[in-house]
């Protein structure tokens, strides 16, 4: 079904990659119990305001490869830079490709696509978030945003928006939030008017399970490539049920786990269309 890769530092837990009882096995009570734990610990701590930040306005500008954004001093922005700028976490599209970024954040991984890409659609809901996207891809003719979340169903939700962290605003988190629009992936693929995606990141928070799980094969086949954020622990559903969903909508599958899966139930799913 798949093939799992352990990235560096990485942990092998011996099981085999799409071993659905031993996942489960793996994922027990006392791994939900870490990862609950790590999510509301993270969610509560303050930012940590870096010595390069000391003295800096609300809202500053700063420079990655080239590249110019305005980060907000008590948010982590400039950690959410670093993950696609330094860290290369998400994968760089080819020339010419259509991208949408779902769970476009500040525009981090929008701006990095756009330098090859023919067009990236940025799906961010959250308003702060979204304000801050906005005024990152101004100059950039190539990116188009859109303030809608991508769910399972369409309507109106709640997304939780822990005040001194939007990068992790979700809809399963029950903190204050707001109100936010969402689309199923199927209205927003429409929405970009392209009969096919050539790249779809999705970083939403715990939402990718209902999104994907809801999606046809059909609708699914209409994106080349699918690079995700999974979250274990956010909802009842587990990392195989979204690679087993892909295998059989006719995606080759790569997993990446390491020690943040066993802290916070993260990991990258990377499905390639055969």
């Amino acid at each position: 079904m798949g093939r799992e890769e352990f990235f560096s530092p990485s942990i092998d837990d011996g099981c085999l990659p799409y071993c659905y009882a031993c996942h489960v096995q793996s994922f027990s009570f006392l791994h939900r119990a870490v990862v609950a734990t790590t999510r509301t610990f993270m969610r509560l701590l303050p930012v940590r305001i870096t010595p390069s930040a000391w003295g800096k306005p609300a809202l500053y500008p700063v420079v990655f490869e080239g590249e110019e954004f305005l980060v907000r001093k008590y948010m982590p922005d400039r950690a959410v830079l670093r993950e696609v700028w330094e860290k290369r976490c998400y994968p760089a599209p080819q020339d010419g490709d259509i991208v949408m970024d779902i769970g476009a954040n500040i525009g981090a991984y929008a701006v990095f696509a756009s330098r090859a890409a023919k067009h990236v659609y940025a799906f961010e809901p959250e308003a702060s978030n979204f304000e801050q996207l906005s005024q990152n891809i101004r100059h950039k003719k190539n990116i188009t945003a859109l303030r809608l979340a991508v769910a399972g169903s369409a309507g109106t939700r709640m997304l939780g928006t822990p005040r001194m962290s939007r990068n992790r605003s979700s809809l399963y988190d029950q903190s204050k939030g707001q109100e936010v629009h969402c689309v199923t992936l199927r209205e927003a693929i429409g929405r970009t008017g392209a009969s096919v995606i050539d790249l779809a990141k999705v970083d939403i928070e715990g939402a990718e399970y209902e999104t994907l799980l809801h999606t046809t094969p059909e609708i699914l086949r209409r994106c080349r490539s699918i690079f995700l954020e999974f979250h274990d622990g956010w909802t009842s559903h587990t990392y195989p049920e979204l690679t087993a969903h892909l295998t059989q909508a006719g995606f080759s599958v790569r997993l990446r786990r390491g020690l943040q899966y066993w802290t916070q139930g993260t990991g990258y799913i990377e499905a390639t269309r055969n």
